[in-house]
């Protein structure tokens, strides 16, 4: 925050005293101690300080002093439209108070909440890795989209501007301010008023909320995130024509190479992994539900760098009056000649006079965007033929899908890898396929061929070469470890689009090393783990280069109850020793597992709280004592490609006792926060397995005819399409709201909707699935299509991290509470 503010520059002072006072009065809860006030370097307007108190910060803008431009400064606006859009929930800072009485600290001003995150002063986002640089941009369009999304009666902003008419009253408007600036003639400036006049938009009455500044520095991202927490500096919004806003964002793609008289404008064309600005036009255009034409975009081009250029010369005339909100105001004065000029080549060059224009259809315009984010993660050949597996695609855009553009992208990304790169596709014969055109060599027939050649020999618990490769490659593209939101920037919700991709197929989870038990492992060395333990274990999971297991439930005791567990933990001198059974440890098979997160009951701890006896401990596979004893197998199969599911003892095994995770009694602790992401990433990607079974079954459907027609023609084979197409539905929405509630509320607090997902999810895919194999009859349920591995699978979710009953026993307890605290509160 030190570099982001100063001391109060003395001709901004005021007395703090003074406003202490005036505060502690008017806001409810203001502290009584000092506060510590710093004005913002930034802000080239209305001077912005931020007022620290013991335990709370606040934000306060206030008008300049001296003589003003008319019209200018009106933070009593600022602070209406703020109020107006933080009751739509709409990413604002909440303001507190307005103050007319210029008596407190000179001027006028007002009051808001302070927002903890990051702001990218400089738009190029050096140190930001490029799939980060992406979803930035992508975030902040969106929410621009949102914006002009609004509707201003709800706003009660219906009178907040004077409608349409914008583009003409913002020529007007921005001519007036310049020349009553200007301190020299610019002859570009007045060839760009005369060209902006004779050009208006002939479609000047569409009217939205617009921001009238709208930068990436004007937006605050989540401190680890790519999620946006508020939109800041509203002093130049209205109503109006909402293109302007858009042209006015995308002003860095177009700006002057060589001008940088101010760090929050740059040239950001060809910096790796921003979007190009069509991919955030389509973008835009896709959120608003609009036509993917832009007429007249060059006059709204223009009028950007004229509107720029305007306020350059604001900013230098206030400097040169001495009140300036920036010492760096005097910068400005010799930049309002190129600006000029840029916006003018762009007016009168004939390469920017066209429309943009962009295809009608879902998967076209989507290609243009996914094609354009890749080139900088993936070689021209891949581009090339993932585009031509989205032009074959004719599966529609789901309306959840297109509800956020940057998990569009990256979701149609993860899955353009799968289909395109993996080509694990099954057509009707059951041989891979990639757009119908059977593959003489595939990743799924290697995969295959791999498991079946070694089905009865120990190289199946070993990797085939393919996936080695596949795996190298989705790091190299920076595609690794998405599920650790401290390491990919992404939110649980963002990655839950991720994640119901990688569930069409089975082994697409471990290329991008986001496979169970690994996730939910370094979760917990991510979350608990000491330094060296990190250091030891965490380093390499991530890595890639080690796997582990998580041993929890036993063989003797009824594990559904996890208090049950007698594996028992006691210290020995300066060795923890362990001894007891443990099965169905998922991943010790691997040839590569080398560490098991272990689930004990401390001896020591027999007279305590039954949710604090339990403690975990990490245990190297190749200690003394431990012992993999069998596979288990699963309707069958032993899930070798994942490691298969083992009986592990543990007899007499000693670990130092550095290896605790936390420390004895907290193991319960542990496990809440290891199975809140881990269930939701297991719930997506059932998700994404019943979009795969549905699939095949219409397909089937679609080609099979019995009495005479088409399965589907039959009455009650539709109903099953309608019936799993709902159901799919609804557990996505329920799966994507807990994972918002995880992000927002942490997952402690969110434990009804993770319990109330891991019921949902398993029952919905077990019912997809069983309803595709009905339909296949006697090939469902053989090896030749994967419809019988999908059941073992997601009949085996109503199991795994605790049976359906125990979780609706949950939330039938916490659903009570909540009714009753509910009831409570209305007496």
């Amino acid at each position: 925050m030190d570099e982001e503010t100063s001391r109060v520059r003395e001709q901004h002072t005021f007395n703090v005293a003074t406003l202490q006072q005036y505060l502690s009065d008017k806001i409810r809860g203001f502290p009584n101690t000092v506060v510590n006030v710093r004005q913002y370097r930034s802000g080239q307007s209305n001077p912005t300080f931020l007022l620290q108190a013991a335990h709370r910060s606040y934000v306060l803008r206030k008008k300049p002093p001296g003589a003003l431009l008319p019209g200018a400064h009106r933070v009593d606006r600022e602070f209406g439209v703020q109020r107006a859009l933080f009751s739509a929930r709409f990413p604002v800072p909440r303001p507190l108070l307005y103050c007319g009485d210029v008596s407190v600290i000179g001027t006028e001003f007002y009051v808001m909440e302070h927002v903890q995150g990051r702001i990218f002063r400089d738009p190029r986002l050096p140190g930001i890795s490029a799939a980060e640089r992406a979803a930035i941009y992508l975030a902040a369009v969106e929410v621009l989209a949102r914006l002009h999304s609004l509707d201003l009666s709800a706003l009660d902003l219906k009178n907040y501007g004077k409608g349409s008419g914008y583009c003409e009253r913002q020529v007007l408007t921005w001519t007036k301010q310049y020349r009553a600036a200007a301190h020299t003639d610019i002859p570009a400036m007045d060839k760009l008023i005369d060209w902006l006049s004779s050009n208006l938009p002939s479609n000047d009455s569409e009217v939205t909320l617009v921001h009238g500044d709208f930068r990436l520095d004007n937006v605050i991202f989540h401190p680890t995130e790519t999620r946006v927490l508020a939109v800041l500096d509203w002093e130049l919004s209205t109503t109006g024509h909402p293109i302007v806003d858009l042209a006015y964002f995308l002003m860095p793609y177009y700006w002057p190479r060589g001008l940088n008289f101010i760090d929050t404008m740059g040239a950001i064309r060809g910096i790796t992994g921003i979007p190009a600005p069509e991919e955030l036009i389509s973008v835009y255009c896709r959120c608003r539900s609009i036509s993917n034409s832009l007429p007249h975009w060059s006059f709204f081009q223009a009028l950007s760098f004229f509107k720029m250029a305007g306020i350059a010369q604001g900013i230098y005339a206030r400097h040169l009056l001495g009140n300036a909100s920036s010492p760096e105001a005097y910068k400005f004065g010799e930049s309002v000649e190129p600006l000029a000029g840029t916006g003018l080549r762009i007016a009168l060059s004939t390469m920017y006079q066209y429309k943009i224009v962009f295809p009608v259809s879902d998967y076209c315009t989507l290609n243009v965007m996914l094609c354009t984010f890749t080139q900088s993660l993936i070689e021209e050949n891949d581009i090339q033929r993932i585009s031509g597996c989205l032009r074959r695609s004719d599966t529609p855009v789901s309306a959840v899908e297109l509800c956020s553009s940057f998990r569009v992208i990256f979701g149609l990304f993860v899955a353009s890898l799968i289909n395109a790169l993996l080509a694990w596709s099954v057509s009707f014969g059951g041989r891979p396929s990639l757009g119908g055109e059977a593959l003489t060599i595939s990743v799924f027939q290697e995969v295959a061929e791999y498991y079946l050649k070694h089905a009865n020999s120990p190289l199946r618990w070993s990797r085939p070469e393919v996936i080695t490769k596949l795996k190298e490659r989705a790091r190299a593209s920076g595609l690794w470890n998405l599920f650790l939101p401290a390491v990919s920037g992404l939110s649980q919700l963002d990655y839950a689009f991720v994640a119901e991709e990688t569930g069409k197929c089975f082994f697409a989870p471990e290329i991008f090393n986001c496979q169970a038990p690994d996730t939910g492992n370094m979760e917990v060395l991510h979350k608990y783990g000491t330094e060296e333990q990190k250091r030891q274990w965490l380093e390499p999971l991530l890595q890639g280069e080690i796997t582990s297991c998580f041993c929890m439930t036993e063989p003797n005791v009824a594990s559904s109850d996890a208090t049950n567990m007698e594996t028992s933990l006691h210290r020995e001198g300066d060795t923890y020793v362990i001894n007891g059974k443990k099965w169905w440890s998922s991943g010790a098979g691997n040839t590569n597992c080398k560490v098991a997160v272990v689930l004990c009951r401390s001896q020591a701890a027999e007279h305590v709280d039954r949710h604090k006896q339990h403690s975990m401990i990490l245990v190297p596979l190749d200690t003394q004592g431990v012992k993999i004893i069998r596979p288990l197998t699963v309707f069958g199969q032993d899930d070798a490609s994942h490691g298969g599911h083992f009986e592990v003892h543990f007899d007499n095994v000693c670990v130092p006792l550095s290896n605790i995770l936390v420390g004895e009694g907290r193991g319960f602790e542990i496990a809440q926060g290891r199975l809140g992401p881990g269930r939701l990433h297991h719930c997506m990607r059932a998700v994404g397995l019943a979009e795969r079974a549905l699939e095949l079954l219409c397909r089937r459907a679609a080609t099979r005819q019995t009495f005479g027609k088409k399965l589907y023609k039959h009455e009650v084979v539709a109903h099953w399409i309608a019936e799993c197409r709902i159901a799919i539905d609804q557990s996505r929405l329920l799966t994507l709201s807990a994972a918002n509630a995880i992000d927002v509320l942490g997952s402690a607090t969110a434990r009804k909707q993770i319990a109330m997902i891991k019921v949902t999810a398993a029952r919905m895919a077990c019912k997809v699935v069983d309803c595709a194999i009905q339909v296949f009859g006697g090939a469902g349920v053989s090896g030749d299509f994967p419809l019988a591995q999908m059941y073992s699978a997601v009949r085996t979710l109503r199991i795994a991290d605790g049976p359906d009953e125990v979780h609706l026993s949950s939330i039938a307890y916490m659903e009570l509470r909540d009714q009753l605290q509910m009831s409570t509160a209305k007496l």
